[in-house]
């Protein structure tokens, strides 16, 4: 597979947009606790069905890609991250604020906030979310 962008498809065609993430979580109204109250992002729909019960969080609008939290009904459901998922990527204003703002809402730090003079002084963190996943915030460069 390439790694360039496809010029063989139709100019009309729309490149498809991720739309959401979705995580299993142990506890819904915490993991909840910790993408909104922690990395500011909005709670945007409510979902419940007979096998789970899952909350879509994002941006105020609903645009752009979000993460779908799902509780499984059933307690005996196992939960594992497995291996093949690397991290959440955010863009965030403030890496500082955010990544302590995360960790009061249960967030453990990965990686303290720092700039990456590499990558022309990028500054970002990690932190791993109340279920184990890795949610990494990039600030965004100042306009």
């Amino acid at each position: 597979m390439s790694a360039s962008p496809d010029d063989s498809r139709s100019p009309a065609l729309r490149a498809p947009e991720i739309a959401l993430t979705a995580l299993r979580v142990f506890d819904l109204a915490r993991s909840v606790a910790f993408y909104v109250d922690g990395c500011g992002l909005f709670r945007v729909h409510d979902i419940s069905t007979d096998t789970f019960d899952a909350i879509i969080v994002g941006q105020r609008n609903g645009a752009g890609g979000g993460v779908e939290l799902i509780r499984e009904r059933d307690p005996a459901a196992a939960i594992e991250p497995g291996s093949g998922f690397a991290k959440l990527v955010m863009s965030v204003d403030d890496v500082e604020g955010t990544t302590t703002a995360s960790v009061e809402c249960g967030g453990t730090v990965v990686m303290a906030p720092r700039a990456l003079e590499h990558l022309g002084g990028l500054v970002l963190s990690t932190v791993r979310d109340p279920d184990g996943y890795i949610v990494e915030f990039v600030q965004r460069a100042s306009s």
